[in-house]
């Protein structure tokens, strides 16, 4: 990925100057969630913050900013104060837009994850996607499992119902088994913080078990034992390499190879 060149920033650019918002931007959801408020601050203030524009055909394309760019427009304001860079690819600049949005304000989990699974079909690496969008492989691990989840566990975590992190593990845990998945979901939304937590550890080490024995186990057991192990820094690469093959999380990876090794032996 050639590194674009930042050509001059422009405390005024010309809004008619700038092409609507196209695919380069990466966010696509609530877009204009919230404009209004964000609209009466730039009547009031200005914009605080410049948004990110590349040359192109002797104009500007925006992918950076989408929604001060938009709230611009529609408080009236004929400039707008921006970041000039040298033309870049639709790859690069997703990139950046990406990076930026995670850094700045939360995407949503859709935004994410779609950016994710086109940045992992193209490199086939999760290691390099986190690398190229500044982010921790555990992170691009969660947004491409928020892809594969059904549509009405996507709600529940749009909702707010359940964290997109224990979303995905419930769907993982439960092998995609989705009427075991929405029995537990129904649970999880009457259970504390805690007891879904045992929850979920208890359903990875028993993913057969009955949806009501876990229920029960999950607020009947009140600790759950937590180890902490260190390890040598040739087997903590090993790891952390594993993580990236297996597209998982090094501490899942960790207690499934404790849990089958009690297992093999005897212990569990």
């Amino acid at each position: 990925m050639e590194e674009p060149k930042i050509l001059s920033f422009d405390p005024e650019l010309p809004i008619d100057r700038i092409e609507r918002v196209t695919d380069s931007n990466v966010r696509t959801k609530d877009v204009h969630k919230g404009l209004e408020q964000l609209i009466a601050s730039i009547k009031r203030w200005g914009v605080l913050q410049p948004v990110s524009v590349f040359e192109k055909n002797g104009n500007y394309e925006l992918f950076v900013g989408q929604r001060r760019y938009l709230a611009s427009m529609e408080a009236g304001r004929p400039t707008i104060p921006a970041v000039v860079y040298s033309p870049m690819s639709k790859f690069d600049a997703q990139i950046r837009s990406m990076s930026e949005n995670i850094q700045r304000r939360s995407l949503n989990a859709d935004d994410a994850g779609e950016v994710c699974y086109q940045l992992y079909q193209k490199e086939g690496n999760i290691g390099k996607v986190a690398e190229l969008l500044g982010i921790s492989i555990p992170t691009v691990t969660k947004y491409l499992g928020y892809k594969t989840l059904p549509n009405w566990l996507k709600e529940l975590v749009q909702a707010k119902e359940i964290t997109l992190t224990k979303a995905v593990q419930l769907w993982n845990y439960t092998q995609h088994n989705e009427t075991k998945a929405r029995a537990l979901a129904e649970k999880i939304l009457s259970m504390t913080k805690a007891e879904i937590d045992r929850l979920l550890i208890l359903l990875e080490a028993t993913p057969e078990e009955d949806v009501e024995l876990l229920s029960d186990k999950a607020k009947k057991q009140k600790v759950l034992k937590r180890v902490v192990i260190h390890l040598p820094p040739v087997y903590a690469l090993g790891l952390s390499n594993a993580a990236v093959d297996k597209d998982s999380e090094p501490a899942d990876i960790a207690r499934r190879a404790v849990m089958d090794w009690l297992e093999e032996n005897g212990y569990a």
